[in-house]
């Protein structure tokens, strides 16, 4: 299905859940109150048995969107039927959120492939092509972030690890072209408007949602057709994020977990953080310049397709000082 094509029929929503972008707030305090659609946040599958599956938790899509996108068309059936769930009256919209869809943006053909496949089964189902919404983070903090979230799982975690990490996401030769260009954004919004069509995405940076939660929630509440009195009542809701970070000294900083060991089925045990001297990770002016210098471009491009004002909230690296 061209992703361009005006189909008629029930919504269909997609939240392509980057990780560390606030997705744990929208799934729970957010997209579980929309009535008017039928939700289903991180859903799950009986449908696939393999080990690489459990590691995944039986994530529906993450069992997916490892395989081919011909799965859609073969098997896609079963699946549509468990994200339904047996109350479905074929008139009800849905509203599917996933950080396992975000996560595949690493590899953003193979996702627009999937993505488009899945749509075309929807649209068997009565469903309107879909309308996807991403937030956005500057890929700077973005990396911090993820680094720290991770740190528990990495041998020596620390500023030498940090940096080595950075240098190997925006070399060419290893992950910029793969863990790397899931902070590709242009690339990203390609594949999902190649899908949804150019009035069929929205993009958001996270950095909004953070400064100004209630406009940000208001422009996501009103995509997803949410009525007024419930719109109202969302676009004031109170999240707690899981912030790790700070700007002692002027210069951003990230603490580091305690490490853990890993335990059977994907869980790990934490170490207790008194027996473990505290740990961060910084993020200087320079560093800071060199991963958002690597994808200008990409920001430029996305900012001048959407009008979004990226500048103002730091997706552009400043020059540095004489």
């Amino acid at each position: 299905m061209s992703g361009r094509e005006d189909v008629p029929g029930r919504p269909l929503h997609l939240h392509i859940g980057l990780p560390k972008t606030a997705s744990t707030f929208l799934q729970g305090q957010i997209f579980p109150a929309l009535d008017h659609l039928a939700v289903r946040t991180v859903p799950r599958t009986r449908l696939f048995r393999e080990r690489a599956d459990a590691a995944a938790e039986f994530r529906t899509f993450a069992c997916a969107l490892r395989r081919s996108a011909t799965l859609w068309p073969s098997i896609g059936g079963p699946i549509l039927d468990e994200l339904l769930g047996p109350g479905d009256d074929g008139r009800r919209g849905l509203l599917v959120s996933d950080e396992a869809i975000g996560r595949a943006a690493s590899r953003p053909e193979g996702l627009a492939a999937h993505l488009a496949a899945f749509a075309t089964l929807a649209r068997t189902r009565g469903f309107a092509r879909p309308r996807i919404v991403a937030f956005l983070r500057r890929q700077d903090h973005w990396l911090a972030s993820h680094y720290a979230q991770i740190s528990d799982r990495k041998r020596g975690a620390g500023e030498a690890g940090f940096r080595a990490t950075i240098a190997a996401t925006l070399d060419p030769m290893a992950q910029r072209h793969g863990f790397g260009t899931m902070l590709d954004y242009a690339a990203l919004r390609a594949a999902l408007v190649d899908v949804a069509g150019e009035d069929g995405v929205l993009l958001l940076p996270y950095e909004a949602l953070r400064a100004e939660p209630e406009p940000t929630l208001r422009r996501l509440l009103d995509w997803l057709g949410t009525p007024g009195t419930v719109a109202e009542r969302l676009a004031t809701a109170k999240g707690r994020a899981n912030v790790r970070s700070d700007t002692t000294g002027g210069v951003p900083r990230w603490q580091l977990r305690p490490p853990s060991i890993p335990l059977p089925r994907g869980r790990r045990l934490a170490l207790p953080a008194g027996i473990w001297p505290a740990r961060r990770i910084s993020l200087p002016a320079d560093l800071s310049r060199r991963i958002l210098g690597a994808y200008g471009d990409s920001n430029r491009d996305v900012a001048a397709a959407t009008g979004l004002d990226l500048g103002r909230w730091g997706y552009f690296a400043e020059p540095a000082l004489a």
